[in-house]
């Protein structure tokens, strides 16, 4: 029995170690739109990964993940980012930009959606809005953050982004 219970931790925590990492992005040029096409997968991998860890947690990683994403979404030859004002949601955040930027990629790239519409934008907001409603992430609820959360939770998100 306790061979057992042994092996399936170690399973699981050979699982949980292979979920956080990331690419070595280096290894994913983004020169030419043929490899900006190839590197699709990966950036939702990295949205995917800014998503997933709390703010704090990874630094380097976090940041290596957010760079590649803004140089994949401004050399995508397939797919369009509009970043609206309902930007200042985040304030000066460089953190919350982050997570941003991933819901678009995450949103877009997951169903196939080539350009940013009104859609698009409530449903990133969503991801947002739960990511920062995740005690685990590390985020100070407050201000417009809390009020965003707060219409997500109510189903007034549209409302809330067209204030």
């Amino acid at each position: 029995m306790k061979k057992i219970i042994l092996v399936l931790v170690l399973c699981l925590s050979t699982v949980l170690t292979y979920a956080q990492s990331i690419p070595n992005y280096d290894k994913y040029p983004l020169d030419t739109a043929k490899n900006v096409k190839t590197a699709t997968p990966i950036a939702l991998q990295a949205a995917n990964y800014l998503l997933d860890t709390p703010i704090s947690q990874n630094e380097t990683n976090r940041l290596n993940s957010a760079a590649f994403l803004i140089e994949w979404m401004s050399s995508s030859p397939d797919y369009s980012f509009d970043i609206d004002h309902s930007i200042e949601i985040l304030g000066d955040n460089n953190d919350y930009l982050g997570i941003y930027l991933a819901a678009m990629v995450k949103y877009q790239v997951e169903n196939k959606i080539l350009e940013s519409n009104e859609t698009t934008k409530l449903e990133l907001w969503k991801i947002v809005a739960q990511y920062m409603d995740n005690p685990d992430n590390n985020i100070k609820v407050k201000g417009k953050i809390k009020k965003l959360i707060k219409a997500n939770k109510k189903n007034k998100l549209q409302e809330f982004l067209n204030k």
